[in-house]
């Protein structure tokens, strides 16, 4: 577990800092841990507030759940035959995971992949920011109200006071982690900014 968190910490480090490498103009980072300070991409919600371990269980497996009709667990060839070839190809950001991203739909897809002499699996992370179109498969996507994202999912935890982030978790439970989850992040007049589908850097051929 310790070498996870290593790794979630780097990949963090280097999206916060220069998006490894990359043009991240708006580019949607991941927003699972971090400080509340003010970024281009996320306005994350502090490390206190944004604790899946805490969350959970809830409805989620990788069948009943998707982005862009884009499952955990997916393949390349199978994102491919939905979003085509992608803009740019990297690590994962200190990770052995590899990421796909898409300049259009502002999208990034990890593939989870223990280390870099392993064969890359399936898909692992979806994180979505303006102006991507893409939707859940329950048809919400980025600039809908709270108010629709309530009523399409009936089981959903908040963070904090004032909520930033809505969370739907996963009825897998691996390492502390009720997985895979859905986490929203809202704007300052409560529309979602962000969205991500994760499994938690967990294999996804382990996960039902």
């Amino acid at each position: 577990m310790n070498h996870k968190l290593g790794a979630i910490a780097l990949l963090i480090g280097c999206v916060l800092l220069n998006g490894c490498g990359a043009d991240n103009t708006n580019k949607p980072t991941e927003p699972n841990k971090g400080d509340s300070t003010a970024n281009t991409a996320t306005d994350r919600p502090n490390e206190n507030q944004a604790k899946p371990i805490e969350k959970g269980p809830g409805p989620l497996t990788k069948e009943n759940t998707s982005i862009g009709g884009i499952h955990i667990g997916d393949t390349q060839e199978q994102i491919k035959s939905l979003l085509g070839e992608p803009t740019k190809i990297t690590n994962g950001g200190g990770t052995p995971e590899v990421e796909w991203y898409y300049e259009k739909q502002n999208t990034r897809i990890l593939f989870f992949r223990n280390s870099e002499n392993e064969p890359i699996g399936g898909v692992e992370n979806i994180l979505l920011a303006s102006p991507s179109t893409l939707k859940t498969d329950k048809n919400i996507g980025i600039g809908d109200s709270a108010e629709q994202l309530m009523k399409s999912y009936k089981k959903i935890e908040t963070d904090g006071k004032k909520t930033l982030g809505y969370w739907v978790t996963g009825a897998n439970h691996t390492e502390g982690v009720y997985h895979p989850y859905l986490l929203f992040l809202m704007d300052d007049n409560n529309h979602i900014k962000n969205i991500q589908l994760s499994n938690h850097f967990i294999d996804p051929a382990k996960t039902k």
